[in-house]
């Protein structure tokens, strides 16, 4: 009877051909959506987390001079590795990356994580350990311990206020870069910088910007004083 009537009906066959295909669309088209929430939400997620960072980095000037406590930052590094572990196991990489991009992906989410957590701890401490002050300037000397040269043609010097500080990487021109003398001669050439004390003894340093101020020039190039005679 089914025979006879799709014989006689034709476009019956084709409508019920045609019912079954929109119903494996919509199937499809589900389980696309299903698949495709978790990675829009990690990319979200991702793209939020590197704004926030480059946005805290390049329109900030102040440096920490001292270094956090280190429960504050391996709680806070912790936190957010923690969150990058599971970033990772909800990252889906598309079916045209290779095995090697893979892996990348999959560790590369939580090590970046981790150094989220670490650079929004210091920055956390820093806000509140200057919040409502008005610090006084007091000028320092900084000891050139390195200096490093880039692709893109900056120049950065990394400097020390003493022991127990933090190494800092600071901006500088091309003329004190080829004035400084870090390896041949260790301990001679320093930098004239200004800290500034808050709450806790916690010290500040105040720095250009990335790509928005001018380097460090080589007016605030001065001789170590334990090397002056």
């Amino acid at each position: 009877m089914a025979n006879r009537f799709a014989k006689r009906n034709p476009t019956a066959v084709d409508a019920n051909e045609f019912v079954s295909q929109l119903a494996s669309m919509d199937a499809l088209a589900s389980a696309t959506t299903s698949t495709a929430k978790p990675l829009t939400a990690v990319r979200i997620v991702l793209v939020v987390a590197i704004t926030l960072v480059l946005a805290l980095d390049l329109g900030e000037r102040a440096t920490l001079v001292d270094p956090i406590p280190f429960a504050l930052t391996f709680a806070s590094g912790a936190a957010f590795f923690a969150a990058g572990v599971w970033l990772s196991f909800r990252l889906r990489p598309p079916s045209y990356y290779g095995a090697v991009r893979r892996v990348m992906a999959h560790v590369g989410a939580p090590l970046f994580a981790l150094f989220i957590g670490t650079f929004l701890a210091r920055t956390a401490v820093e806000a509140a350990a200057f919040v409502d002050l008005n610090p006084s300037s007091t000028p320092s000397e900084a000891l050139v311990v390195g200096k490093s040269s880039g692709k893109w043609g900056q120049h950065t010097a990394t400097v020390s206020f003493g022991p127990a500080t933090r190494d800092i990487d600071v901006e500088i021109t091309t003329d004190l870069y080829d004035r400084l003398k870090p390896y041949r001669a260790p301990g001679r050439d320093c930098l004239a910088l200004s800290t500034e004390m808050g709450r806790w003894s916690i010290r500040r340093t105040m720095l250009p910007r990335r790509f928005f101020d001018d380097p460090i020039s080589a007016d605030h190039y001065v001789q170590c004083a334990r090397t002056q005679t």
